[in-house]
């Protein structure tokens, strides 16, 4: 009786291995990558029901995106006054050492730290950032970063863009907390290659918009966006 396999028969079966590996790592890698991008997804829903809950408690205004008197010290001033909401029955001094921000993380995120080491995920502080939508307005209606945008001056809410995927801000635990539309201009027209809005998970780019929706662009749909949707303001008339 014969027993064991010659070696032709070893060789085909590491090159029908190889070959299936070909093919299945690609399809794994991109499921992954769909579902990272529905966890973010689902992420900015949640902000965007924190941001429903803060504008309702704040006579209509959402937290402002740079302010001197945040309460979390290392977190921008958007989301450390909405983990405040959120952890409400918690005493500040103790979200001061601990701040629990995994709601504004995405998922299987790789940045680097200051010695050319990784992050652990645990370790990230939020990955998103603001637009100018969120930006308010001084006592002469100029826009002004220290002051939270009432909801109501947001001119088309289902268009207008609230939040984005952004990217690491230098070697720091945390994203870009803010991108102005003078450098999200530059970066959606460059998709992948921009340097603060973050096309992450296969070239698209996750958003949260004024009416807590969340969508999708591409690249090439990215190019469409225009000044007035990431303020909030000045619609071209009669749109």
């Amino acid at each position: 009786m014969r027993q064991g396999f010659t070696l032709i028969e070893l060789l085909i079966v590491i090159v029908i291995v190889a070959i299936l590996s070909a093919v299945a790592v690609p399809i794994f890698n991109s499921v992954k990558e769909r579902a990272n991008s529905s966890r973010s997804a689902a992420n900015l829903r949640s902000i965007g029901t924190a941001l429903a809950g803060y504008q309702t408690d704040n006579d209509g205004r959402f937290p402002a995106v740079r302010s001197n008197d945040r309460q979390i010290s290392q977190l921008a001033n958007w989301v450390s006054e909405l983990v405040v909401l959120l952890n409400s029955d918690a005493d500040v001094s103790e979200l001061e050492q601990a701040p629990p921000t995994k709601m504004f993380v995405s998922p299987s995120i790789a940045w680097e730290t200051a010695g050319a080491g990784i992050y652990e995920i645990d370790e990230l502080l939020y990955t998103y950032a603001a637009t100018d939508s969120l930006v308010g307005f001084d006592y002469d209606d100029n826009p002004d970063p220290t002051q939270g945008r009432r909801v109501s001056l947001i001119e088309k809410r289902a268009e207008s863009i609230l939040v984005v995927e952004a990217a690491q801000e230098g070697t720091e635990p945390h994203s870009y907390a803010w991108i102005e539309w003078s450098t999200a201009s530059s970066d959606l027209s460059k998709g992948a290659d921009g340097q603060r809005v973050d096309f992450r998970y296969r070239d698209r780019l996750n958003v949260l918009l004024g009416d807590y929706s969340v969508t999708t662009f591409g690249e090439e749909d990215a190019t469409e966006i225009v000044e007035w949707q990431w303020k909030g303001y000045d619609y071209p008339e009669n749109y």
